[in-house]
């Protein structure tokens, strides 16, 4: 069986709800589809935008909708799936510039937090600064990679997909789920913090 007639009988079982078939198709043309969504991501957006999300989000729509398309080959197949991607990015470009999510007018959070401690009083400034000693405690309390998924997270800013394949995750789920867990672990030693 030649590539064109797999992928025929591919489309034909994903239609059918073979989430197998499905899971192929993506898995084989994801190179070609994050291509064209980093190709039509504008630059100011990539820092906003999580290339991971509009991928999903495009094979899922795509996926959803086979029964609306007439199969006619795997270069037909290809332009709709990018296309598809195309209607994805211009989505997330509308929705955060509607958002005004301006990457231009936002500014570092150390000149945001120097800014904001010149606007408060001593008592808050003091409150403030417990806070975020008792948050670092916290962090300095959690364990192995829990305490590494958050420092990276917070102080570096990675993706759930980046703590992934640093820490040596499965994937950016087991990154997701292992953040929230120490998340939660943090706000038990907050707690018993506050409870002293």
């Amino acid at each position: 069986m030649s590539e064109e007639e797999e992928l025929a009988v591919l489309v034909e079982r994903a239609r059918g709800g073979d989430r197998e078939a499905a899971d192929e198709i993506a898995r084989r043309y994801e190179g070609r589809v994050r291509r064209a969504i980093q190709l039509r991501l504008a630059p100011d957006l990539k820092a906003r935008v999580d290339t991971d999300d509009i991928f999903q989000s495009t094979f899922s729509a795509a996926l959803g909708s086979l029964e609306g398309i007439r199969y006619e080959g795997e270069k037909a197949f290809v332009a709709w799936l990018t296309k598809a991607a195309e209607h994805r990015v211009i989505q997330a470009a509308r929705r955060h510039r509607a958002q005004k999510r301006d990457v231009g007018r936002q500014r570092p959070l150390l000149a945001a937090r120097d800014r904001s401690a010149a606007l408060t009083s001593p008592t808050q400034g003091a409150i403030r600064n417990e806070t975020r000693g008792g948050i670092r405690q916290a962090i300095s309390r959690l364990q192995g990679d829990r305490r590494y998924v958050v420092e990276l997270r917070a102080y570096e800013g990675l993706s759930f997909r980046a703590i992934a394949e640093r820490v040596g995750l499965q994937d950016k789920n087991a990154a997701r789920y292992l953040y929230r867990s120490a998340l939660r672990e943090m706000g038990d030693l907050l707690d018993a913090v506050e409870e002293v």
